[in-house]
C-alpha cells in the first residue's frame, strides 16, 4: 500500500534528537526548515514521490526497467519543456509526465484485468495484477 507520509520519514530521522527524545516543537521545526530549504523541496515534492512509487509498482525490483522508465520520463520532460521555462510551465510539464505515467500504469493494469474479467477485485488480486502487468511490460 502507498504511504502518503513516506516522503517525510527521513525528516523524522534528521530531526529526532540523538538521545531518542521527542521531535522538536513546530516552531523549532519551522526554523530548521528555513535553514535547510533543500529539505522542503525534497520532502514537499509530492509529484516526485508519486512518480517514484508508480515506478516501483510498475518495475518492482527490476532496476534496469526502472532506469529505462526514468530515462523515458526525463526524455519526455526535455521534449516538452526547456530549462529556461517559467516555474508554472515546469510544473505543468511535470504534471503531464506524471499523468502519462499514471495512465500507462492503469493501461497495464486494465490489460491484465481484461485477461481475467471474472476475477475478484481485491487488494490481493490487484497486487497480483501489478506483478503480471510488470511481466507483460518487460
Amino acid at each position: 500500500m502507498l504511504d502518503p507520509l513516506d516522503p517525510y520519514i527521513p525528516l523524522d530521522d534528521i530531526l529526532r534528537p540523538a538521545d531518542g527524545g521527542d521531535r522538536p516543537e513546530p516552531e523549532t521545526f519551522k526554523a530548521y526548515l528555513r535553514e535547510h530549504p533543500e529539505l522542503v523541496s525534497e520532502a514537499g515534492d509530492l509529484g516526485r514521490h508519486a512518480e517514484s512509487k508508480l515506478i516501483a509498482l510498475i518495475c518492482s525490483d527490476d532496476e534496469r526497467a526502472a532506469i529505462c522508465l526514468r530515462q523515458k520520463l526525463d526524455q519526455m520532460r526535455t521534449e516538452l519543456g526547456e530549462e529556461s521555462d517559467p516555474s508554472m510551465l515546469k510544473l505543468l510539464t511535470n504534471r503531464v509526465v506524471l499523468n502519462w505515467l499514471w495512465l500507462h500504469f492503469l493501461d497495464l493494469t486494465c490489460a491484465v484485468t481484461s485477461e481475467d474479467p471474472g476475477g475478484a477485485r481485491t487488494a490481493t488480486t490487484t497486487g497480483a495484477r501489478c506483478r503480471s502487468a510488470r511481466r507483460w511490460w518487460r
